[in-house]
């Protein structure tokens, strides 16, 4: 059974089963009846063809996918919250947090009739119902754990299709050769994949990001010499060296990453500096020596390599150190390193950009010259328009636009209407998915309303043309049949809004939206898994916002309001297993409240960012949720509507990871990072202004039905008429 792959499979909507037999079994093996238990108790069905193929498996790879679903989905780890039968309120106030705090700064022989608990704190009489609690509700330390999980309650089972081996080597090439940048979770698929499966010789792979997550796979088994073909640019080796120290696909400044961390530790200067010196670049001599080599075989010249390099000069610098470059370039058979490296420290080289901008006062030249790099071109293209003129910008785009990757066009179709307002501020996303308010262009007062919607429309039809004929342009058969999936029509195309957490069961896209089937809701938030025991506090919390405008929220410091229940706030984790908050949410009471929306979020109230062991989702049955009176515990996988990990890149101390509209019974996942320790740190009014942004954005539905009418396609009812078949995020990936 090859773990990795059926890894993979999991979020792409499949059962990974490498060579199924077709073969009838008279009786299922107990192996796999009780695999077929544990799937229903993770809300997971399988498709007949799976059911046959899993019956026919030897029993200790029936075994090993349990496992794996049961880690996935934390089955066995500890569920407990801080209070027992957690719905009701426990009745604790400001005043009881007050009077303990006081009874433990005086003598024992002062100090009034009460309880020392384990942890070692005095909880005075009339304060806290300890009978209520499994640990201290004075610090926040757990000390009753339970692994027992509440089951069956689910009201829905999301079905497994059966991926074989050619399958899973198939979306292997589709996932490389995609043009647009993968997010966390699909990095995190091509990386199991990488693991079992060999990259096809020939295959294309547009995305640098995607090469470095291939080449960290493939250095940790030995075998990074194997890349070599992959990397064209001295940038591609610098993004590489950056994503082996950080985790971070995106080049940024390490000033920039320094500042972050310090604000992340500003109350432990020492973690904080520990934490800037991982970033230093760290290599052996034979990373250095096989580098060496990559540079000196590159089909550059070594002005267009200097060229290349010059953005990231000071980057550069390090790299050169750490890699031990000034040493290899004295080699006879590295000569042409030796002239690179001849060429960067002595400036001796002239850049494009440089060109450009003595270029910037001519326009009749700067159009063309911008041309010979449409990815720059398009990202300068509104710019340009109100500097030198909608009509002659436009025309000069038209020529290279089908040289723009498809992501970057639809970016530049959902941005344009926004950008051409003369009022208020653009939103923009950074690299680190943070969301900042840019003044409007002051050249767009010279410009009409007319002229300035001739613009947008300008950039839409360049858009629609491109996508057409870049459809059209594939090899198809024209009247062949297509199955699109309404939710599709729903679900924005992910541009600008990339997911930075991993998705281990099931896969969606930031702006998705989720039936709520019952009038419960349950957050719920599980860390430090595999941690020792320690002081580790993380926060989940829930702002709801009433249609007066007016808001309140549930969090740590307020534990139940109208219609909402904490489970109780643990600042310490406890060995290995990890523990656990909720928050439960009454959807009738909340809108009798005058409640419209419920925000989500979770937060690291400890130094540092978000804990890379922190999972994240919400629970949601027709049917009733319990909640243990003993223990508290209240997950149910089999209730579990989406569950994600922080990846390991992330940097902040907040997370907004999902908002409930409450009147239409929808939750919309979300990603929308923020800096601070909880929940009032949170920016409503940014945070409703990027819904209204993904509402706005071209859904994949669309995307898709341009496709069907360019090639002449037939859409049909049903996936299993169509030739080709569209049924999720995941499925309609490959045409980006």
């Amino acid at each position: 059974m090859d773990i990795n792959l059926f890894k993979a499979a999991l979020p792409l909507g499949g059962l990974y089963i490498a060579d199924p037999s077709t073969a009838r079994c008279p009786e299922p093996s107990p192996e796999a009846m009780a695999l077929t238990v544990v799937l229903r108790q993770c809300g997971l069905s399988l498709s007949p063809d799976a059911i046959m193929a899993v019956a026919n498996l030897p029993a200790d790879e029936i075994a090993q996918m349990a496992d794996v679903l049961k880690d996935i989905y934390k089955i066995g780890d500890n569920w407990a919250p801080l209070v027992k039968g957690w719905l009701p309120p426990t009745g604790e106030s400001a005043a009881d947090h007050f009077a303990t705090l006081f009874t433990n700064l005086l003598p024992a022989c002062l100090r009034p009739d009460g309880r020392v608990l384990e942890c070692g704190h005095f909880i005075p009489d009339g304060t806290f119902d300890l009978s209520r609690y499994n640990g201290c509700p004075f610090c926040g330390k757990p000390f009753v754990l339970s692994s027992d999980i509440r089951t069956d309650q689910g009201s829905r089972l999301r079905q497994l299709r059966l991926m074989t081996h050619a399958d899973m080597e198939e979306r292997f090439v589709q996932l490389l050769s995609s043009a647009a940048p993968l997010d966390a979770t699909m990095t995190e698929v091509v990386s199991n994949m990488a693991k079992s499966l060999h990259i096809p010789a020939g295959t294309d792979i547009p995305v640098r990001e995607t090469v470095c997550v291939l080449t960290a796979v493939l250095d940790k088994s030995g075998r990074l010499a194997e890349m070599e073909p992959l990397y064209r640019t001295p940038a591609d080796v610098l993004r590489y060296a950056w994503y082996s120290v950080t985790s971070s696909l995106t080049l940024e400044s390490p000033k920039s990453r320094y500042r972050q961390i310090r604000n992340l530790y500003y109350d432990d200067p020492a973690a904080a500096e520990a934490e800037c010196d991982r970033l230093h670049f760290r290599f052996s001599r034979t990373q250095g020596r096989i580098f060496a080599g990559w540079l000196d075989r590159m089909e550059l010249t070594a002005e267009q390599m200097c060229e290349n390099m010059n953005p990231r000069r000071g980057m550069w610098v390090r790299l050169i150190r750490a890699l031990r470059l000034n040493d290899y370039a004295r080699r006879k058979n590295l000569s042409r390193l030796t002239e690179v490296l001849d060429l960067f420290y002595r400036h001796d080289y002239v850049t494009w950009a440089g060109q450009l901008h003595r270029l910037v006062s001519v326009p009749d030249v700067l159009l063309p010259v911008l041309a010979q790099r449409p990815g720059t071109f398009s990202r300068g293209l509104f710019a340009a328009m109100l500097h030198f003129g909608a009509e002659k910008v436009t025309k000069e785009f038209a020529k290279v636009a089908d040289k723009v990757p498809l992501n970057l066009l639809l970016s530049l179709s959902n941005n344009a209407a926004a950008y051409f307002l003369p009022i208020g501020s653009t939103r923009i996303v950074t690299v680190r998915n943070r969301i900042h308010d840019i003044p409007v262009n002051p050249l767009l007062r010279n410009y009409t309303e007319e002229q300035r919607r001739d613009m947008a429309r300008r950039v839409t039809e360049i858009y629609l043309a491109a996508i057409s004929a870049r459809f059209a342009a594939e090899s198809h058969t024209e009247g062949a049949t297509i199955y699109i999936a309404p939710e599709l029509y729903s679900i924005p195309v992910p541009v600008g809004d990339r997911s930075a957490t991993v998705q281990d069961a099931s896969y969606a896209l930031p702006g998705q939206t989720f039936d709520v089937e019952g009038n419960d809701v349950r957050i719920f938030l599980h860390w430090g898994k595999g941690l020792p025991a320690q002081p580790m506090d993380m926060d989940i919390s829930c702002a709801l916002l009433k249609e007066d405008g007016s808001c309140y929220v549930c969090a740590y410091f307020q534990l139940s309001g109208p219609g909402v229940r904490h489970s109780g706030d643990i600042r310490h984790i406890p060995d290995q297993v990890g523990t656990a908050e909720y928050i439960n949410l009454d959807i009738a009471r909340l809108l009798r409240n005058g409640v419209v929306y419920a925000v989500f979020t979770s937060n690291a109230y400890s130094d540092g960012s978000i804990d890379p062991s922190v999972a994240v989702g919400w629970m949601d049955s027709r049917y009733p949720m319990s909640v243990s009176d003993a223990t508290g515990v209240a997950y149910d996988p089999s209730t579990v509507s989406h569950m994600v990990r922080i990846a390991r890149e992330n940097v902040t101390k907040g997370l907004a990871f999902g908002v409930l509209d409450l009147r239409a019974h929808k939750i919309i996942w979300l990603e929308m990072p923020f800096d601070g320790r909880n929940i009032e740190s949170l920016s409503l009014p940014m945070l409703l202004a990027y819904l209204d942004r993904l509402r706005n954005k071209t859904c994949i539905g669309e995307v898709l039905a341009a496709k069907a009418e360019a090639q002449h396609l037939v859409t049909v009812d049903s996936p299993g008429d169509a030739d080709e078949a569209y049924t999720s995020a995941a499925d309609a990936l490959k045409i980006f």
